[in-house]
């Protein structure tokens, strides 16, 4: 749910998406703990859900094996092989050498290291992306719905134990660049203090949870927030990148789009050109980068 008015001007309800506006008395409905005053619009969406990264993850591993696939854990590929513009393998830090002619990139917040591995620049920027746990009172009741704020910047999906995950979605994220081995480290006690209030500004009885832990994720971003889905300069060597946070949910899509290019050089689902490396020029749209249009789109 989200209180932004151009969410009702694009429900998803031509792309068979169930999705309904509020007013005031139906947000109290839904969940009487919501301030319906703190909203200025509000669209719900009944089917919507999340699902367990490190379950989906395996449920992945575990379909691809079963279609024969290798996957080698831990293992850090430290070079890519070149002749000419065709990529021709890639070296491990084991010292092994794979001889291939078609390399995916899909190293999400290490995708320019690998790229520049072959001499290719990507227009990516890595922009820090904290995150926060809260602990709910005991007095709080059910667990409260999934909540996307874009007025606040504030997302909000409850976790198993009594628990919230929240962070800021903010348009300023790729200005503050960060170093993708430092994923994980600490947040600083103005962001908790910033975070917080934000939380509870429609939901106000999580203003009384308890702070519980903050670590810094990020996103790996496109000048236009838009993933990347093309065949670099360098034959054989694609790159599936820029999801700026979309990734998860986009991930079977992506696949399958990078299956389609790289077997038959398009594809029938969706026109690829929208994807392209080479689209970002000085003749893009002055409000490419605009955080919300990823999300409104």
């Amino acid at each position: 749910m989200c209180h932004c008015l151009a969410c009702q001007r694009r429900t998803g309800s031509a792309f068979g998406i169930q999705a309904r506006f509020l007013e005031p008395e139906d947000i109290r409905e839904l969940d009487p703990r919501i301030d319906p005053f703190a909203v200025g619009a509000a669209v719900y969406e009944p089917e919507s859900g999340y699902a367990d990264p490190t379950g989906v993850t395996h449920g992945f591993a575990s379909g691809a094996r079963r279609l024969g696939v290798v996957i080698e854990q831990a293992t850090e590929v430290v070079g890519l092989r070149t002749s000419g513009d065709q990529v021709t393998g890639v070296v491990t830090a084991a010292g092994d050498e794979i001889a291939t002619r078609v390399v995916v990139n899909a190293a999400g917040l290490w995708c320019e290291r690998i790229a520049g591995m072959a001499g290719v620049t990507l227009p990516i920027v890595i922009g820090r992306h904290p995150v926060f746990i809260i602990e709910r009172t005991p007095t709080f009741g059910r667990p409260h719905p999934v909540y996307l704020d874009l007025a606040s910047g504030t997302f909000l999906r409850p976790e198993t134990g009594g628990l919230t995950l929240t962070g800021f979605l903010d348009a300023d994220e790729p200005s503050h660049p960060m170093d993708p081995e430092a994923l994980g480290a600490d947040v600083q006690f103005d962001e908790v203090a910033r975070i917080m209030e934000r939380a509870s500004r429609c939901i106000p009885a999580l203003g009384e949870a308890r702070y519980q832990r903050g670590y810094s994720g990020a996103f790996d971003i496109s000048p236009d927030w838009m993933p990347i889905l093309d065949e670099t300069a360098v034959r054989g060597l694609y790159v599936a990148v820029g999801m700026s946070g979309h990734g998860f949910k986009l991930s079977p899509a992506v696949g399958r789009l990078m299956a389609d290019l790289i077997t038959e050089g398009r594809s029938s689902l969706v026109d690829l050109r929208a994807f392209r490396l080479d689209r970002f020029h000085d003749d893009a749209p002055e409000d490419r980068g605009a955080f919300s249009h990823s999300y409104l789109r």
